[in-house]
This record gives structure tokens, C-alpha cells and sequence, in this order.
């Protein structure tokens, strides 16, 4: 097991991966044409069509850092490394009367939601624990490490997986531990709103698992762009429902009922994920 300390010059490589801009999906509106008069009685409705450009998405990854101001209850995770150097303890001097209690200490992600998920690859990062009194470090036993990862998707609490690394540790140092997740394949390609990292530390040991901020941190493999893609529609006020697409994402179709005699909006948008493009109008009229 590694027991080197990671210097944070080498962490500050990670910087590189993270939430890449959005490009916003951009549509057209070919039919109908702007004016375009429509006979009352005709119970097909009104055809629309037009093209439609998405952003490809390509495998990217963001890495998270675990941040903590001076061991205040401000745990979290973000995009951006910090220069918080304070090593805190949530657990440490376990004893068997409250081994089986441990709760875990929860990092909520600040930055880099939402993102699409790739599953195909493994969730990796580190965590660095020291002991009491640095750089003296005179906490030593057995450490059991316990991380679980969820984040919310569609509306619901989602695990991302999780994973338990152990070593027994030496007064006079710290510890680098890497760990791996292997995401479920239900997670692949969905989108995400919020990321939750759960770690539990456990052990028979005394003074050590003092977490160390900013040199601790996962890196979560991800899309540059969602696999969420649609066009939607509307008459009026109405609400924006689903048009059809071609399977290669780039033209589109649909119809809306067909109104009451009047002048009327059509509109047309694009959505990818949580960008929406601007709204496309043509103004019809519905004769009787």
C-alpha cells in the first residue's frame, strides 16, 4: 500500500477534468412557412418540420475534490482545488462498544452537476489519511475505509456503487489509498443532477483517519454532452410535446392538432439534457 504523501502540485494535473462547457442545440422550422393559412375542417392537423443540430457526446472525466474549511461542518465536493490543508478526523479511537455505530460522513457535490454519466468505465480516485499531531503522526492500527457513491436521476436517488479499502497503519506517516468503483450498467448514459459521496472509517485503531482535504479526490468518468435529446412543440399556450426525429438526430417532424378559426404561434424548440435552444415561431392562420 502506498504510504507517500501526494503533493498537491501533482493533484493540480486533475485540474484539466472538468465540466466541460454545454453547447446549446440549435433548430429550424421548415414547415409551415411564416403566414401559412390552414382550412378549419382538415382533421390531420397541422404538419411541421425542420432540422435540428446536437452536440455530439464524447467520454470526458471530472475529478472532485474533497474540500473542508479548518475542520468546519462545510464538507464537500468540487470541480475546484482548494488550499485547505487541515486534516480532520470524523472517526478515529475506535473501540468495539462503538465499532458496529459507525455513520458515515456525507460530501455533497457543489460544481459539476449536472453531467451525464458513463458507466463503462470505473469511478477512481484517493483517499489520504493522517494521524494525530502532524507531522508526528503517532496514530497507528487497523483502518477500513468504506465509500459509496449516489447522485440523483430522474427525480430518484441512484447508487453509483461502492467499495471498501483496508491497511493497518504506522505511527510517523500518512497514507495514500487508491480505490475503484465499477458503476452499475443501469447508471450508463443517464443524466445526473447531483453527486453524494458517503465515507465511512472504521478500524481498530487510535488517533488516525484524519482526512486530508483537496489531496483526497475522486474522478468521475463522464460525457461531454447528454444523451438526452429532443424537439418539442406547441400551438398557442399550449404545452411543448414531443415531435418524432430521424435516427440520425439531425431533422425532425410532428403535427399539432388542429385549432379553432384565429391566428395562431407555432413554436419549435430543441433539448438536450438541461440546455434548451432558443424558441423557433411561425405565425399560421386557421380559416374556417
Amino acid at each position: 500500500m502506498p504510504k507517500t504523501r501526494t503533493a498537491l502540485i501533482a493533484l493540480g494535473v486533475m485540474l484539466a477534468l472538468t465540466a466541460p462547457a454545454r453547447a446549446v442545440p440549435t433548430v429550424t422550422m421548415l414547415t409551415p412557412t411564416e403566414g401559412q393559412v390552414f382550412s378549419q375542417p382538415d382533421s390531420n392537423g397541422i404538419p411541421m418540420a425542420g432540422k435540428v443540430a446536437f452536440d455530439i457526446p464524447t467520454a470526458t472525466s471530472q475529478a472532485y475534490y474533497l474540500r473542508r474549511t479548518a475542520c468546519q461542518d462545510d464538507k464537500r465536493l468540487s470541480l475546484v482545488l482548494g488550499s485547505e490543508t487541515t486534516s480532520c478526523a470524523d472517526h478515529n479511537s475506535d473501540t468495539p462498544a462503538n465499532e458496529a455505530t459507525r455513520t458515515a460522513a456525507i460530501w455533497e457535490a457543489v460544481d459539476g452537476a449536472p453531467f451525464a454519466f458513463d458507466a463503462s468505465r470505473a469511478i477512481t480516485g484517493q483517499m489520504v489519511l493522517s494521524s494525530f499531531n502532524e507531522p508526528n503522526q503517532v496514530g497507528a492500527g487497523q483502518t477500513i475505509i468504506e465509500i459509496a457513491l449516489s447522485g440523483n436521476t430522474g427525480g430518484s436517488e441512484v447508487s453509483l456503487g461502492s467499495t471498501q479499502v483496508e491497511y493497518v497503519a504506522l505511527p510517523g506517516q500518512a497514507y495514500t489509498t487508491p480505490w475503484s468503483i465499477l458503476p452499475p450498467a443501469s447508471t450508463d448514459k443517464r443524466d445526473f443532477t447531483s453527486l453524494r459521496m458517503a465515507i465511512t472509517i472504521r478500524g481498530m485503531h487510535v488517533l488516525h483517519g484524519y482526512i486530508r482535504p483537496n489531496e483526497s479526490r475522486l474522478v468521475l468518468p463522464t460525457f461531454t454532452a447528454s444523451f438526452d435529446r429532443r424537439v418539442q412543440v406547441r400551438i398557442g399556450t399550449g404545452l411543448f410535446e414531443q415531435a418524432a426525429m430521424t435516427p440520425d438526430l439531425t431533422s425532425w417532424s410532428g403535427a399539432v392538432p388542429m385549432p379553432l378559426e384565429g391566428s395562431y404561434p407555432l413554436q419549435v424548440r430543441a433539448v438536450q439534457g438541461d440546455t434548451v435552444s432558443a424558441v423557433v415561431t411561425r405565425n399560421i392562420v386557421v380559416s374556417s
